[in-house]
């Protein structure tokens, strides 16, 4: 018996036309479960049969380290999609099964089931399903968005000032997004052009730090709401 079960998921900025998703990845109709339900579920005996038949159908639907390892392997190399795992160690609490914190309620909404049949460069030994979460945002439609914006616009004079004047002739520009919750996230461009791989997150101070992204669970990339580029120029007149 596994000693633990994986599930799996994805965020994916632009998915075919469903733009910003959460993907939850599910091993489709299991022939048979990967050991007795009694050893995977906690409490299994004592659940009603409507929890039983939902502990079951959502531990099939995870996957085992051999199984985890091939899946993330097919999803890189053919569909270019990265994936992440969270270990749910066995026996499995039937409040367990469900992570709100990778898809919270309030920043998703439920989306379709996309169907990965068996094609010619379909190499994985199961079927597999994504469940499908559409990314919707409360704050891109907040009335308070532009002041969300300017606020942080006025934060960025004085944050990148501190970084030209730190690095000075070596930094000479800096690539600055505005996330949607008010923090600014700043790369550093290089003279020869290239950006630094590193970006430095900076809350809004009257705020303090910020959960959403101590916590990490959404890409700062996908949570951008305003670019602005500032690139540190002189003129010379002779």
């Amino acid at each position: 018996m596994p000693k633990k079960l994986y599930k799996i998921y994805s965020y994916v900025q632009n998915f075919k036309t469903l733009g910003e998703v959460c993907l939850e990845w599910a091993y489709h109709l299991r022939k048979a479960p990967v050991a007795p339900y009694q050893d995977m579920i906690n409490g299994y005996n004592d659940l009603t049969e409507r929890d039983q038949e939902y502990a079951c159908r959502r531990v099939d639907q995870m996957f085992t380290d051999e199984e985890t390892a091939a899946l993330a392997s097919h999803l890189e190399q053919v569909h270019r999609i990265e994936s992440f795992t969270i270990e749910k160690p066995l026996p499995l609490d039937i409040a367990d099964m469900e992570d709100r914190r990778v898809s919270p309620r309030d920043l998703w909404k439920p989306g379709d089931i996309l169907e990965f049949s068996k094609g010619p460069k379909y190499d994985l030994p199961f079927e597999v399903q994504a469940y499908c979460n559409i990314r919707t945002n409360p704050i891109r439609n907040d009335k308070d968005l532009v002041g969300l914006i300017s606020k942080a616009r006025e934060r960025i004079d004085v944050l990148v000032e501190k970084v030209f004047s730190g690095l000075p002739g070596l930094v000479t520009g800096i690539h600055c997004y505005i996330l949607d919750c008010g923090c600014v996230a700043l790369r550093q461009k290089f003279e020869d052009g290239s950006l630094n791989n590193e970006v430095e997150v900076h809350h809004d101070p009257d705020r303090g730090p910020c959960d959403v992204c101590m916590e990490m669970k959404i890409h700062w990339k996908n949570r951008v709401i305003d670019e602005v580029v500032v690139y540190n120029s002189r003129i010379q007149i002779d």
